[in-house]
């Protein structure tokens, strides 16, 4: 929500608060127009909680998305850094350091995709996730 918007939400609240109010008001005490007083009042306390709530909001869904975006961020440069290691990994001969790097990776990658997920940042207005690496061929699947 825009600058705008809210102050404008909140004054529309205020008015229909304060509207209800003198209604009510007129049509069950007809001729009695003290009591109006208290609608301008109501109306009012409505306009400035409904503002407070609104502006409230406007910020928790700033922070929030924030955070999506550098949860966003953070997961592409953590691929990224993986993505190497698992080719060097391939290099070499020894094949516990390529079960332990590929188990590894693995688990960096449950991480990523289950603990923090991506699918808010698509639905929130966040950056689009980066597609997942790759994982190498291991050397018991190459011809």
């Amino acid at each position: 929500m825009s600058r705008v918007v809210i102050p404008l939400l909140a004054l529309s609240v205020g008015i229909l608060v304060a509207g209800t109010g003198f209604a009510l008001d007129w049509y069950q005490i007809p001729g009695k127009t003290d009591i109006l007083w208290s609608d301008v009042f109501t109306g009012f306390i409505a306009c400035v909680l409904s503002y407070l709530a609104l502006w409230y909001q406007r910020l928790h869904r700033r922070l929030y998305l924030s955070r999506l975006r550098m949860i966003a961020e953070m997961n592409h440069h953590i691929r990224n850094a993986i993505t190497p290691l698992l080719y060097s990994s391939q290099l070499t001969k020894h094949r516990e350091l390529l079960q332990l790097t590929e188990a590894a990776a693995a688990r960096i990658d449950w991480v990523l995709r289950e603990v923090l997920p991506l699918e808010d940042v698509r639905h929130h207005g966040g950056h689009e996730p980066r597609e997942p690496i790759d994982r190498p061929a291991q050397s018991n699947d190459r011809p």
